[in-house]
């Protein structure tokens, strides 16, 4: 009988840490899919200036990680350099 509550335990822990890594996933797929999209807006609304950022996985990753202000530093950046 003990061993069936051990189980029961060890079962219900590796769910839950299970589930909490897949929520962790698609937290961040969903914020890259996000920091795209901001991205493909900035970039139409800044065509008309020639300014241009480059939508590479790792900027959308960051944009939809740090928000707005990263896509303000972007353009600063790209204004300067």
């Amino acid at each position: 009988m003990e061993l069936y509550v051990v189980g029961a335990i060890v079962a219900i822990l590796s769910a839950l840490i299970i589930f909490k890594s897949i929520k962790i996933v698609v937290k961040v797929i969903l914020n890259t899919i996000i920091g795209a999209i901001i991205l493909y807006v900035a970039n139409i609304l800044l065509s008309s200036f020639g300014i241009y950022i480059v939508i590479k996985p790792i900027v959308a990753f960051l944009t939809g990680l740090l928000g707005v202000p990263f896509v303000i530093a972007l353009i600063i950046l790209k204004l300067f350099i």
